[in-house]
């Protein structure tokens, strides 16, 4: 299964119109929680929403830990919430990603810049390059005037293990659940807060990690 990894300047439920309705789905250490939204005349509409968690007894570790687990308590949330798509997105905590802002010359063609683009990120990276599941944004403007005034472009390159990112996948298995993309956290809320706002804005997500 492939599984699109989202970060800032990409489109997901609200780039472009989509027929029917898609589930957002968040999960936590210890808690599930979803919502489930349609496009009506390009803004959100709430069909339904769910929340469920584990018993304040339950010493089995965090959700993610077992995907099997974490699959079941997401279905049966789906099913209790009346959830009408099959459809979901899904978010990664920032706890569990890489990133890091590279600046690297300015070229005509961008994807000449992969190569450094990889030979940068593997000395920032905890991990090896091949243990990882990462994303570039290109976070300087497009059009062919602005490529050709500037001497050094920067890019975004966000990142998260495979290992990690494989558990997501079989817990929307579980669930029967059909994963569209995979998104960040933090880029997430900038994307639904921020809008348009052309200032500078800190939005700061406290979390239990």
């Amino acid at each position: 299964m492939r599984v699109k990894m989202y970060t800032v300047g990409t489109m997901g439920l609200f780039g472009k119109s989509q027929k029917g309705s898609t589930l957002g789905v968040d999960i936590g250490g210890s808690a599930i929680k979803i919502v489930e939204l349609s496009s009506d005349k390009n803004r959100a509409r709430l069909m339904t929403y769910g929340y469920a968690e584990l018993p304040q007894n339950d010493e089995g570790g965090l959700l993610i830990e077992d995907p099997k687990r974490a699959g079941l308590l997401l279905a049966d949330l789906c099913k209790k919430s009346g959830c009408s798509t099959t459809r979901a997105m899904a978010a990664l905590p920032t706890s569990h990603l890489f990133s890091t802002i590279l600046s690297l010359p300015a070229v005509k063609d961008r994807k000449e810049l992969k190569p450094l683009i990889d030979a940068e990120v593997t000395k920032l990276s905890p991990l090896p390059l091949s243990e990882m599941i990462t994303y570039s944004t290109f976070l300087d403007g497009d059009s062919e005037k602005e490529k050709e005034e500037k001497k050094n472009v920067r890019v975004l390159v966000t990142g998260s293990a495979k290992t990690f990112v494989q558990k997501y996948i079989d817990i929307f298995k579980i669930a029967n659940l059909q994963l569209q993309a995979i998104d960040t956290e933090a880029f997430a809320i900038i994307r639904c807060l921020v809008g348009k706002e052309k200032g500078a804005i800190m939005l700061i997500d406290f979390g239990s990690k």
